[in-house]
């Protein structure tokens, strides 16, 4: 089964992550621990596989020395992350996109010439940003969203600002994403207080305003402090309802089509969640933040599996948020107050594995 109890799950999990900390510390000649944590656990058939972890340019120096280097003299130490909070990734896979809330400023990570650029956003032409999201669009420009002006700032990427998008209707944007093949831009609005509406604005890529969906309450269809968004193969939008702790879905004219989840601490519940993606087999993966741990869904809404744990070993969490998945099923967590990107790869899964009927079974 692809289920593991949360409790074993975790533990097994930092048994492996102690064993490769331990192993950094052995003397040379030593031997190597080459295994990763994966889960569930063995003796389980593995479906996730932590692959590493990014916290800035140092990560992708080029050789031992430099690296070496780079931490001697310092130099790497101001350009790492402190808050990532938002991801994106182009069609290809070959740009990663991280927003740092803390250090107000976009990472670009070029994964095939080994680069990072760090754009900043501290001297957009409305002033220093309070960016939370991105997202973007088939011609690779970036919609972030911007608390301190109340809208979505639109750059290229290179990070040169293009427009603002929102101002006269936002409040306190939050989550975007971006239907590439209809061209709308997706913005979760959720201003603090008791009475502040809370739904999802619909904008052309040009900024023009087309529709809101939703309103604040508990019913079907709307919202309690919407956090992040997502966009199905076929334009459906995924939503991060999370303080009614629960994912609803819409078809591309915005009509309720489903929702599941409740706020228990039962395995497959909510506490706290934020990211969501969907990777290329249809399955939908949520960040909670409280669990440390991100869940994994079936199309149905099932539970399949849970993965990550609280710490800073390799593949632990701490408070994850944003989560972007790629065509080839590489995994990407914003760990937010570890001040790192974490990166998993879905293994020895097929469509056939997650098809209703037979979700769970290896």
């Amino acid at each position: 089964m692809w289920i593991r109890s949360r409790a074993k799950s975790t533990w097994m999990t930092m048994l492996v992550g102690s064993a490769l900390v331990l192993a950094s510390w052995r003397g040379a000649g030593a031997a190597s621990v080459v295994a990763k944590p994966v889960w569930p656990p063995p003796p389980d058939l593995a479906r996730i596989e932590y692959v590493g972890s990014w916290s800035g340019p140092r990560d992708f120096s080029v050789g031992t020395w430099k690296k070496f280097a780079d931490f001697a003299a310092g130099s790497g130490s101001q350009q790492q992350m402190l808050k990532p909070t938002g991801i994106a990734i182009v069609p290809d896979g070959k740009r990663i996109y991280v927003v740092d809330a803390v250090r107000l400023a976009v990472y670009r990570f070029d994964t095939a010439a080994r680069r990072v650029r760090i754009l900043p956003l501290s001297a957009m032409p409305h002033g220093a940003m309070m960016p939370f999201d991105v997202a973007l669009d088939a011609d690779e420009r970036l919609y972030v969203t911007d608390q301190a002006s109340r809208m979505v700032v639109s750059l290229d990427s290179e990070g040169k600002f293009l427009r603002g998008i929102g101002r006269d209707s936002l409040a306190r944007p939050v989550g975007c994403a971006v239907d590439r093949v209809r061209g709308v831009l997706y913005v979760a609005d959720a201003p603090p207080g008791p009475n502040t509406p809370h739904r999802i604005a619909v904008f052309g890529l040009d900024g023009t305003f087309r529709r809101w969906i939703g309103r604040r309450g508990i019913e079907p269809g709307s919202f309690n402090f919407p956090t992040y968004l997502t966009v199905g193969p076929h334009g459906e939008l995924y939503v991060m309802d999370t303080l009614n702790w629960r994912v609803q879905v819409f078809d591309p004219d915005g009509a309720f089509v489903r929702q599941f989840g409740r706020h228990s601490d039962a395995r497959g519940d909510f506490d706290r969640p934020k990211g969501i993606a969907l990777d290329a087999l249809g399955n939908l993966y949520v960040a909670d933040s409280s669990w440390d741990r991100v869940l994994i869904f079936d199309r149905a809404g099932r539970p399949l599996l849970d993965f990550g744990g609280r710490g800073a070993w390799p593949g632990g969490l701490q408070e994850p948020t944003a989560v972007a998945i790629d065509a080839d099923n590489m995994i990407y967590v914003a760990d937010t107050n570890g001040h790192r990107v974490n990166l998993y790869r879905l293994i020895n899964t097929t469509a056939a594995d997650t098809t209703a009927g037979t979700a769970g079974q290896p």
